[in-house]
This record gives structure tokens, sequence and C-alpha cells, in this order.
């Protein structure tokens, strides 16, 4: 679920807060959808989306390593607009921008917006004395890359276990997208350094 809230600092400019359900499938709402008053199936959920993320690198994104939570940040839904919708509204205009924007194809044949501006993901907390599985099972989803949640728990017995198997490989993984950040952020600083002294020239 996607909220949009009024920035403090831009008035008419809005910062996308995504709130995901990290729970288990079977523990999740669905949202039915309609057409013309009638039910005719189920929305896609983030979920549902991000296990059908590209299998290569596109667009400077390295999608087989990227986990749900960067997925929820870096990219929303992207809605078609039909013909003789004509409502002017906040959700309108937003999606007319939308189709303005850098598009993904996901393997399910949808597509998803690039964001302009990464959103904020809030997530439910667990508590381990309370509820141990789904803490760890929140944590595997969030920051472990899949293709399907089966692969997940996949051997392993509940979630703790499966989690703290793959506990150092996602605190090396972290680790290394931290330090290229850091060499891209080094790389523009550079640039801008090369481009004023050739603009002192």
């Amino acid at each position: 679920m996607c909220l949009s809230t009024l920035s403090p600092a831009i008035s008419f400019h809005f910062k996308q807060v995504c709130v995901i359900e990290y729970k288990r499938a079977d523990q999740r709402y669905r949202v039915l959808r309609f057409e013309d008053k009638q039910a005719v199936g189920l929305c896609l959920n983030l979920f549902e989306r991000y296990v059908n993320h590209p299998r290569q690198q596109e667009q400077g994104y390295d999608f087989p390593n990227m986990c749900l939570l960067d997925f929820a940040m870096n990219f929303e839904p992207f809605y078609a607009k039909k013909l003789g919708e004509f409502e002017e509204s906040i959700d309108a205009e937003k999606e007319e921008q939308s189709t303005r924007q850098r598009l993904i194809n996901l393997a399910n044949n949808t597509k998803m917006v690039i964001r302009n501006v990464p959103a904020v993901v809030r997530v439910p907390l667990f508590q381990i004395p309370t509820d141990p599985e789904n803490y760890f099972y929140s944590l595997l989803v969030q920051y472990v890359p899949y293709y399907s949640e089966d692969e997940l728990i996949d051997e392993h017995n509940n979630a703790r276990e499966a989690f703290l198997a793959q506990e150092q490989q996602l605190r090396q993984m972290h680790i290394l997208k931290h330090i290229v950040q850091e060499i891209d952020k080094l790389r523009l600083l550079l640039i801008r350094h090369m481009l004023s002294i050739f603009l002192k020239i």
C-alpha cells in the first residue's frame, strides 16, 4: 500500500510513503479488483510484482541482487490511462506524470515506474519475544533477494534458522553496497572538480 503525503518543505509536491506488510503470504490482506462494478479478481500486490522483476541488470539497476526493500523504494506500479478518463484529480495528474517517466518491464507483462525520488518505506515492527517467526521472516523478505518466496525458508525448519544461515552473506552484501555508493560519490566529486577547472580555463 502506498500513501501520498504533502511534503512539509514544498507545497503541492508529494512524497511517496510505502507501507508494506511483511507477513507470510497467507496472512496478508488482498484488494479486490473491480470492472464495471463487478469484482473480477485480485489486485497485484508489491510481492507479486517483485518476484517478476528483471533477471538481469537494466538501466543501472542490479536486479538479480535487488531486495524487496530497494524495489519498493525505487519503483511504483504503472497504470496506463484509459481513453475517456478526463476527471481532474490529484491521482489523475500523478498518473499522467508517471507515463512520462522511465519504465521497467516485469516478467508478467506489467510495468513499473522508476521513481524520481526514492520512497520512504514503513514496515510493521515485530518483537522477538512475542512473535519471533514473523520478526525473522520480515527480515528475510525485506533484505534477501529472491524470485520465489519459497526460496526464503528453503530446507530450513523456520524463519529464524533461514535468516541466521544468511546473516553473514547479508552483512557482506550491504557493506559492499555501501562501498560502491561511496565510490560513486567520489567519482561525482572528481567530475565536478574537473568541470570547475575546465570552466576556469
